[in-house]
């Protein structure tokens, strides 16, 4: 990614129960929701799943203009409330506000 973004990691945790419908529901994630990330300033959003962890890599150019954009957008908030059925924790589906991890370690290469 650009050396102007910035990596911001949220974790959620999911209900163990419902683990494979939360990643099936992933293979259709709204245009609209996607649009608004693009908006917001998302260069690259990944989203990873361990056990009843799912964790979301975010790279963007101001991880605080994403949440805003994100939290005022109504398909994003329908959609936090659509997955939300198969978390324990994570993203608010009322509010959009997402759960981030501090950093605490880093290693970069030399190369």
């Amino acid at each position: 990614m650009g050396n102007d973004t910035e990596t911001v990691v949220v974790m959620q945790r999911l209900d163990p129960d419902r683990v494979d419908e939360y990643v099936e529901s992933h293979e259709h994630v709204p245009a609209a929701v996607t649009r608004a990330m693009e908006a917001g300033g998302v260069e690259e959003f990944r989203l990873f799943v361990e056990g009843d962890v799912a964790v979301c890599v975010v790279e963007a150019e101001s991880f605080e203009a994403y949440q805003e954009r994100y939290e005022s957008d109504e398909a994003c908030l329908e959609w936090e409330a659509h997955v939300d059925q198969f978390k324990r924790s994570g993203v608010d589906p009322e509010t959009g506000e997402m759960p981030t991890m501090d950093e605490i370690w880093s290693f970069t290469s030399d190369e």
